[in-house]
């Protein structure tokens, strides 16, 4: 396993997130040397103690492992995925944490094997404070030999790595579940929010005293755990507590009264209309988990 005192890191790409980074990386006590489109915003990472480098090549050069942190897919591989970073890289080992869908990754993949580089995909869940704060989940894919030996620096990047699989690509399905559990949880807050706003309460008094006890006091969770285990098992009838029919009934009476006081209802429309399909393939009577096999039914 490396350590931090004789590992030197190319960090390519100084977005917030990759500023974010490279601060984590300092902080760890690694030797950073940063790379940028922009020029200018390595000065303050220059400042706190990391050199820079003309080009990412010169990056990858300098380093023992090139951390990749930039928009898309096609600035990584315009940046990195070039014939002289595979030449600077040879031997030593790729993080990529930009994101990117599954061909890409696997894009990613052949380059590193045809340059003899070692390849992990990272995926970041959080935001950039959460890194420098030590509290960043990043989900990895690849060999575990490799996730093992580079920890320290993974565990330097915002302290909560975690290995999906040997696979690379293998992060992307685990990262697209999470945003889409994430963008939904956020958007109904922020429904509710403006529910509360337009009845009179603050949406800090509906933060505090309604949602915040409901995801702390494990309540959400309760409910998340009861459903992962009826999706695992696809079954729908066991435990049941409240069934489809019922929790329909009240979505609709939910929506109605959101309307009355004139509240677009747009983020609730499309789970009426699941609830409605599930309701309709025969699983009114079962528990609202049932709506896992209309996600999954095939479409072709």
């Amino acid at each position: 396993m490396r350590t931090h005192e004789n590992t030197k890191v190319g960090m390519i790409g100084l977005g917030n997130m990759g500023r974010a980074l490279a601060d984590a990386l300092l902080s760890g006590g690694f030797q950073v040397t940063v790379w940028n489109r922009t020029a200018a915003k390595a000065d303050p990472l220059v400042d706190a103690g990391a050199s820079v480098a003309a080009s990412p090549a010169e990056a990858a050069e300098r380093s023992d492992v090139l951390v990749v942190c930039l928009l898309d897919h096609a600035a990584t591989r315009a940046a990195v995925l070039t014939e002289e970073a595979g030449t600077a890289l040879k031997g030593k080992a790729l993080v990529q944490l930009s994101t990117t869908t599954v061909d890409e990754v696997e894009e990613t993949a052949r380059w590193a094997e045809t340059n003899g580089v070692a390849f992990l995909k990272g995926a970041i869940l959080v935001y950039p404070d959460a890194i420098r704060a030590g509290r960043g989940e990043i989900l990895y894919g690849g060999p575990k030999d490799l996730f093992d030996s580079w920890r320290p620096l993974l565990d330097a990047m915002g302290g909560q790595p975690c290995l999906v699989s040997g696979r690379p690509a293998d992060t992307v399905g685990p990262t697209s579940a999470c945003y889409s559990f994430l963008y939904s949880a956020l958007l109904s807050f922020l429904h509710g929010a403006a529910v509360c706003h337009r009845s009179g309460v603050p949406v800090e008094a509906f933060t505090r005293n309604v949602i915040e006890p409901f995801v702390m006091g494990g309540s959400l969770m309760n409910f998340l755990n009861s459903a992962g285990r009826a999706a695992d098992a696809r079954r729908y009838d066991e435990d049941l507590q409240a069934t489809l029919d019922v929790w329909n009934d009240a979505l609709r009476q939910t929506i109605a009264d959101i309307e009355a006081i004139e509240i677009d209802t747009a983020t609730l429309r499309p789970f009426k209309a699941l609830l409605d399909r599930t309701a309709e393939a025969g699983h009114g009577q079962e528990d609202i988990a049932a709506v896992f096999e209309t996600l999954i039914a095939d479409k072709r």
